[in-house]
């Protein structure tokens, strides 16, 4: 026997929560100047609005105008383009508040001055603050800030991926970099985040690392040696320089290509200040553009690991430390593309790297050495292209064997 009191009750409760829940989804924001009732003028105008969990959409103007506005953001947001294969343009700079569980995401915008920065570098030792940048551009970096992407902080986890900075660079502590052609990319500091920092297929002058908490790998990267000035005066012309590294487990410098293009350039440097750790240098390829440049130079007392690797003649390798070399000299200068890193046809490097299963090539013949070699081959990221879903990286094994399970991951955004 159903009592009539209690069934009303419990429905007008189950009632008012279904309301409430309705009342609390996320909502889409939509950002037009002078548009309808109903929309924002300007990008700050929607972020005042907008609750926890929302999007706002950001219509481009026409002829290439730019939202003028400086963004704060304190809130767990999308904000993003609300057309396909096009951007909003921003002038002006973003700044995130960092706390525990927060989530904000930039897609699709182009960024013609400002940065993207933390508002604060002091710890909150909770769960990270997740911040993703996806198909975004970065334009006109000043000469005061020399990141567009300036997000060291050690609870801040980010991903920045198929983004184009023309200018600028990216700094962080924890997270990935996948596939973007950026100037320099510096992980440093550290972190209170136990994930492994990826840097993988990405197209720049220069990745340093100097992050003694997290586990790093530098996978299938061209790297164009240059002469470099930072903001302290300092100057280097290195490709991938490691002047701290985590110790606990090895650094993986993987199917990278270099092209080292400056009068006494590196492709790699590993530092002094570095004393203890593994380090595998594995499948690259080390090629000249100018006169006394070198592919690696170790100072440090790290255990270095180097195979399968391919030099061009015109390199000196300075390699005191280093063991197991498998060095395979190449027999003429530009063996690569210089504007790719794609080796010439006839290459040694083709069909060169480790026979290993884990190295094969996406169509399953033995792994080229360089940037189009493996499963995370140069053409997986470029060209860098728009659209409205993008998956732009998988991590999965690379050999299955029977009896285990096939553990898949993937990220990328849906627009």
């Amino acid at each position: 026997m159903i009592h009539r009191s209690k069934f009303l009750s419990t429905l007008f409760l189950l009632t008012a929560f279904l309301a409430v829940q309705h009342q609390t989804k996320a909502a889409d924001l939509v950002v037009v100047p002078a548009g309808p009732v109903g929309t924002y003028g300007t990008i700050t105008a929607a972020i005042n609005a907008a609750a926890n969990g929302d999007r706002i959409l950001v219509t481009p103007q026409p002829a290439s105008t730019a939202y003028v506005e400086d963004l704060f953001i304190n809130k767990n947001i999308q904000i993003l383009s609300n057309q396909d294969a096009a951007k909003f343009i921003l002038e002006g700079s973003i700044s995130i508040t960092p706390t525990a569980n927060r989530e904000v995401s930039i897609i699709s915008m182009s960024m013609q001055s400002g940065r993207i920065y933390s508002s604060t570098t002091t710890n909150y030792f909770g769960n990270p603050t997740v911040i993703n940048i996806f198909d975004c551009e970065f334009n006109g970096l000043s000469s005061t800030n020399y990141f567009n992407i300036d997000l060291l902080h050690p609870d801040i986890l980010l991903t920045v991926a198929g983004c184009q900075l023309n200018t600028g660079h990216i700094q962080f502590s924890a997270g990935k970099i996948i596939g973007n052609d950026a100037q320099w990319i510096v992980c440093e500091g550290t972190s209170d985040i136990s994930e492994t920092v990826k840097i993988i297929g990405n197209k720049t002058t220069y990745i340093e690392i100097d992050n003694p908490s997290n586990e790093a790998q530098v996978i299938n990267n061209y790297i164009i040696t240059t002469e470099k000035t930072f903001s302290n005066g300092s100057s280097n012309d290195y490709g991938l320089a490691l002047f701290n590294i985590y110790s606990s487990s090895p650094t993986l410098i993987q199917n990278n290509s270099f092209y080292v293009d400056d009068y006494g350039g590196e492709g790699i440097r590993i530092n002094n200040t570095i004393t203890t750790g593994t380090i595998n240098i594995i499948n690259n390829i080390f090629d000249s553009g100018d006169s006394y440049t070198e592919g690696i130079r170790n100072s440090s007392s790290a255990s270095i690991f180097c195979n399968y690797n391919y030099f061009d003649l015109d390199l000196y390798n300075d390699y005191p430390g280093i063991t197991n070399i498998g060095v395979y000299s190449i027999n003429s200068a530009n063996e690569f593309v210089p504007t790719t890193g794609q080796p010439y046809s006839g290459s040694l490097a083709i069909n060169g790297a480790d026979p290993a299963v884990q190295y094969y090539d996406i169509d399953l013949t033995v792994g080229d050495a360089g940037c189009y070699g493996g499963s995370f081959t140069h053409d997986n990221f470029f060209p860098l292209s728009s659209g409205s879903s993008k998956v732009f990286f998988v991590d999965a094994p690379r050999g299955v064997f029977q009896g285990f399970n096939l553990d898949v991951k993937a990220d990328g955004y849906d627009k």
